[in-house]
């Protein structure tokens, strides 16, 4: 579990009202946004526990072999360049998908609560015999990659929602008519000043 997780949350992961997977809502007062973080417990695997969190991609580590087949395959971490979303767990030699286990609307087993560890199946040409295509062409992969930008945009404070951005407009629209008027009354006491006659455009 990260650092900063709220003591309150531990709490009750301890007394087991809170379990690992499970989803927290937290609150952004500044913007008036919530937005839902997911719960680990301490031991959970070793890959990265929060969206505050790269990825885990070792890339100088001696990768275990093991029989496929009739031949010893072993992860590569060539693979982090070709699939930038995968992460590698060393305890368990499994692929994670990092943005879809981060994702409240991430679902499936699949890279989420069970890695991959079929290396057979890493290098296949098409999405039927590489199943990290499969996941990087799949709808819910799509959505998790697609929400994570967002996420870091309310992070940063940069995301303005609708009411935001209607609030904005409105202030922007009252400042904009406050000049014309102010403009016309300008125009108006100049003119009567030096008792101009005020006509219609046109006339």
């Amino acid at each position: 579990m990260s650092e900063e997780t709220d003591p309150a949350v531990l709490e009750d992961i301890h007394k087991g009202t809170l379990h690992e997977d499970d989803y927290v809502s937290i609150q952004v007062p500044n913007l008036g946004i919530q937005y839902s973080e997911k719960v680990y417990s301490p031991s959970k695997k070793d890959i990265s526990m929060s969206r505050e969190i790269n990825q885990v991609q070792p890339r100088t580590i001696k990768f275990p072999l093991h029989m496929i087949g009739k031949q010893y395959r072993a992860f590569t971490s060539s693979l982090y360049d070709r699939y930038p979303w995968i992460e590698y767990s060393e305890c368990e030699d499994g692929i994670y998908c990092y943005h879809c286990d981060i994702s409240p609307k991430q679902k499936i087993a699949h890279f989420v609560s069970q890695s991959m560890r079929n290396g057979k199946k890493c290098y296949g040409t098409t999405a039927r015999d590489n199943t990290l295509m499969q996941q990087q062409v799949s709808l819910q992969h799509a959505e998790c990659v697609d929400a994570y930008p967002q996420y870091q945009a309310v992070k940063s404070g940069s995301f303005l929602s609708v009411a935001k951005l209607q609030d904005f407009a409105h202030t922007e629209l009252i400042t904009e008519n406050r000049i014309y008027m102010r403009t016309l009354c300008e125009v108006w006491l100049f003119t009567a000043q030096r008792k101009i006659a005020q006509r219609e455009t046109g006339r």
